[in-house]
């Protein structure tokens, strides 16, 4: 008898060893889903829910016994009375909210079906995802449009008017004639300037590289970027110099956009440096890293001011920026790409002192 019954005996074992499996495998699946979910039945009781469920909504293993425990807080209590609403009204549901800890969340609920016999209603799924991050970027996207908007309206305003003014041009004395003509090629430059920067920003953000990444001459680019600027510091007769100390003067990356940083600092210094004002540049290895500083005696930074700079379309001085045609986007732009050569700029300034901005980029051993 023993004998006949082992093969079904093995049958058996075989059998509860892979549902043993399949439950394992469908666990960890549901442990390591970033999104929260949990299940309930047609009492409204919750009967499954995941590690991503009790850390987004503040549960534990003492909801799948006390309805008190499953509805303890606030987003608890409003995901539950939604699913009882969606079972009475055969229908799916969804909401935005903010849980215990402050984290924006979507919540979609919807019917459950069993897949044997009829596919009867077994229960409610609702599943929480967290959505702080998508929420924050899409502020910022708004924010970035508004005041590209902004930017943009500003100089086609002036432009536009002063067409509307030059349309009287006989009638116009010879002075108000070349004031418009100057101040209209000044707005036109301010919108060519932002249209460039913003498609530099565009092409960082999807990192669209000119070329493979390659070995950078850091002295070749300093000198590039003091022959493009020396014009403009000499109109405001200010010296420009650069001083070169580096042993290993070579770092792996897009030589274009390392050019773009560099001078974004300089042109900024030059801009914000009264007549007859330094500035200089100065390069040098510092043990595993190259360091660039950009320093000037200009009009300085306020400490209010210094955590805001790096942010895109902050101006220290409104007025004066917009003697400068400053876009508020070079600085922004200097500190991204520097964060691609896994680099960082750091500032010190104090206000009628002027200001040093310092570049850390780390030496690559394949930097050759």
């Amino acid at each position: 008898m023993n004998e006949e019954c082992e093969p079904l005996r093995r049958q058996l074992e075989e059998m509860t060893k892979r549902n043993n499996e399949r439950n394992n495998y469908i666990n960890s699946v549901f442990s390591s889903m970033e999104d929260g979910f949990f299940l309930t039945d047609l009492e409204g009781r919750i009967v499954l829910f995941n590690r991503s469920a009790e850390n987004l909504l503040d549960i534990d293993a003492s909801c799948l016994f006390s309805d008190d425990a499953a509805s303890r807080n606030e987003v608890m209590r409003r995901i539950l009375e939604d699913c009882r609403l969606a079972h009475r009204e055969g229908c799916q549901k969804s909401f935005e909210t903010k849980n215990a800890k402050g984290l924006d969340i979507h919540v979609d609920i919807s019917p459950v079906m069993s897949k044997y016999g009829q596919k009867a209603l077994i229960g409610m799924l609702a599943i929480v995802k967290d959505i702080t991050e998508k929420k924050r970027v899409e502020d910022i996207r708004k924010d970035f449009v508004a005041t590209v908007s902004h930017e943009f309206r500003t100089p086609l305003t002036l432009i536009s008017g002063f067409i509307e003014m030059l349309r009287m041009y006989d009638d116009l004395p010879r002075e108000d004639r070349n004031r418009s003509l100057e101040i209209l090629e000044i707005e036109t430059e301010r919108l060519k300037r932002l249209i460039s920067e913003l498609l530099l920003l565009s092409r960082m953000e999807n990192r669209i590289f000119s070329g493979e990444p390659s070995a950078i001459d850091v002295e070749k680019v300093l000198g590039q970027v003091v022959t493009v600027l020396r014009p403009l510091a000499e109109k405001k007769q200010q010296t420009l110099e650069a001083t070169v100390d580096l042993h290993s003067p070579k770092i792996k990356g897009d030589e274009t956009w390392l050019f773009h940083a560099i001078h974004n600092l300089v042109e900024n210094a030059i801009k914000y440096t009264p007549e007859g004002g330094s500035v200089s540049i100065a390069a040098r290895d510092e043990a595993k890293e190259i360091t660039i500083r950009v320093k000037d005696n200009g009009i300085g930074i306020s400490s209010d001011a210094i955590g805001k700079i790096f942010d895109r379309f902050y101006r220290v001085d409104q007025s004066r920026s917009s003697q400068t045609g400053g876009s508020g986007l070079g600085l922004a732009i200097a500190r991204d790409i520097i964060s691609l050569f896994d680099g960082v700029i750091e500032v010190s300034s104090e206000e009628g002192m002027g200001s040093v901005f310092t570049i850390r980029i780390p030496l690559k051993e394949d930097a050759t």
